[in-house]
């Protein structure tokens, strides 16, 4: 029986274990059961976010003139 050229089997040395590794990855990935999602409670921020309280001077200084609290409100027809 003759041996398939060099070429091919240095190909086939380098893609078989490459495809069978990332083949295994992403099975195990797979079969993983996911992570459980915190659950954060309406009008809550996750603990990620960092609230920062201005006071209306403040914020006035930062961000320049601010609207009336009594503009902020939608106007009826």
């Amino acid at each position: 029986m003759r041996w398939p050229r060099k070429g091919i089997l240095i190909r086939l040395c380098i893609y078989v274990p490459l495809i069978g590794y990332l083949g295994w990855s992403a099975w195990s990935k797979h079969t993983q059961e996911p992570a459980p999602v915190p659950e954060v409670a309406p009008g809550q921020f996750p603990p990620s976010v960092k609230v920062i309280e201005l006071s209306r001077e403040e914020a006035e200084r930062r961000f320049g003139k601010l609207p009336d609290a009594a503009s902020d409100s939608p106007s009826s027809p």
